[in-house]
């Protein structure tokens, strides 16, 4: 892949080295492709430029790709500030007991970012731990009623609807 990407790089290097005018449709495409194959395809470009001038249209490409690249990890940076503040905030929502508030703030962080890896697996553990709340919760629950039936049936004197009760 890397020499794939090096061999297109060298190819728009060629382009601007020849010296004649690129249509703005084929700086387009150049700055797209270049965008697209990464630093691997800037350092290739340049490369193969060797010692030769920069033209206006080898500034134009570098310009657009780098301020392209600027935005994209301006706007990495600004997504993961948000899922990470999301995460915490969904956290100490479970913990204070919001399982509900907490699960249904992933959900909505999820729609908004469904390729986020951490957003996922965190929304996945908080549904498992709030499932395994829910059912000792109800076991709890279950265990006081049958604790409170056998108190009851003692207090009437019947010990064998106690001790049934006591044993379940």
């Amino acid at each position: 892949m890397e020499i794939l990407k090096r061999f297109q790089a060298g190819r728009y290097a060629r382009q601007l080295q020849s010296g004649a005018r690129l249509g703005d449709s084929q700086l387009l495409e150049a700055r797209a492709q270049l965008t697209s194959m990464g630093p691997s395809a800037v350092r290739s470009l340049f490369d193969g430029l060797g010692n030769a001038p920069a033209t206006p249209a080898d500034i134009a490409i570098v310009t657009a790709a780098l301020g392209e690249a600027r935005s994209a990890r301006d706007n990495a940076d600004s997504v993961i500030q948000e899922i990470a503040g999301e995460l915490a905030a969904a956290r100490a929502e479970f913990q204070k007991g919001n399982r509900r508030a907490a699960i249904a703030r992933l959900e909505a962080l999820e729609s908004r970012h469904p390729s986020s890896t951490v957003s996922n697996t965190e929304l996945a553990r908080l549904r498992a731990e709030d499932l395994r709340l829910t059912a000792a919760e109800r076991t709890l629950g279950d265990a006081e009623r049958l604790a409170a039936d056998a108190a009851g049936a003692l207090a009437k004197g019947d010990a064998k609807a106690a001790m049934r009760l006591a044993e379940q």
